[in-house]
């Protein structure tokens, strides 16, 4: 037979470099743990710093960003356009020939509104 049992010394010495092996897992994991946050910190602010300023953001605005605006908000406009009945359109004028005294027709209020909504 074959003796299985091992002294105190040689489970202190297994039990010593199992922990070895821990430890150094452990601090390899870490290290490129912050490589890579350091990384990506790295790009995020190459980002801000080097392209963003490079773009010209008058023409990613003109050509890609209102198109697709204007694509969202024509329905909601023209959906809420036939929901205005003639009563809120005579209450419109009323208030601002009271308030602002800015166009003196009704009639005038009227047909500008509804050129708008032509629009």
């Amino acid at each position: 037979m074959v003796n299985t049992e091992f002294s105190q010394e040689e489970k202190i010495d297994y039990i010593f470099e199992i922990l070895k092996k821990q430890e150094a897992r452990y601090k390899r994991n870490l290290i490129w743990k912050w490589i890579f946050r350091t990384i990506v910190i790295l790009l995020i602010l190459s980002f801000y710093i080097i392209i963003l300023p490079k773009l010209d953001t008058k023409t990613l605005v003109s050509k890609y960003i209102a198109p697709k605006v204007s694509e969202i908000i024509a329905p909601l406009a023209q959906e809420t356009m036939k929901s205005v009945t003639s009563n809120a359109l005579s209450w419109a004028s009323d208030s601002a020939n009271e308030n602002l005294d800015v166009i003196s027709d009704k009639q005038e209020l009227i047909k500008r509104i509804r050129e708008m909504q032509n629009k």
